[in-house]
């Protein structure tokens, strides 16, 4: 409806071109619509932003939604976190202006030292990091648009400058 999965696709695609890699690779099992919906859908429900939660939404999912959104009905409480952590990660390997990467020095999984965070800082591409920036407004903006379409429209007709949803999204990190 938004077009930010289009989006996010144009960039992958991209990003493979640049790096001279090709289109390959099997079809992914959580298409880049589901992951966001799937992420919108918990926020709605003010539930932590967790792949788990994504998860357990993807499996209450009925055979007509999960097939509206693109999905097989091979979904089972064994497989259905890889694939929805998949997904996520292939999306943000998109958007992600701020990567923490091994490729740059980095890794997720442990507590890293402030030089060697200083280190990744360092190892990042401001380019890459501009055309990531584009992606994640652009698909901000796709989906402020779209939640001001589907608004009553007797809130559309109100004088107001910009009218979104209030979907809350809490963001979990450390404090600096």
């Amino acid at each position: 409806v938004s077009g930010a999965a289009d989006i996010v696709g144009d960039k992958r695609g991209t990003d493979k071109a640049r790096s001279g890699k090709g289109p390959g690779g099997r079809k992914a099992k959580v298409t880049d619509v589901a992951v966001l919906v799937l992420m919108h859908m918990v926020q709605l429900q003010f539930q932590p932003s967790e792949i788990k939660e994504m998860a357990d939404e993807l499996l209450a999912l009925t055979d007509e939604q999960r097939h509206r959104l693109g999905l097989g009905d091979d979904f089972t409480k064994d497989n259905a976190y890889g694939r929805v952590w998949s997904a996520f990660h292939r999306y943000l390997n998109v958007v992600d202006p701020f990567p923490i990467t091994p490729e740059l020095g980095g890794d997720r999984r442990t507590q890293m030292t402030k030089a060697r965070f200083e280190q990744v800082k360092k190892n990042r591409d401001p380019e890459e990091r501009e055309r990531n920036l584009k992606v994640l407004y652009e698909i901000g903006n796709k989906l402020v648009q779209v939640a001001w379409h589907i608004a009553p429209k007797q809130v559309r007709q109100q004088p107001v400058t910009l009218s979104v949803d209030g979907t809350s999204y809490p963001c979990f990190g450390q404090n600096p």
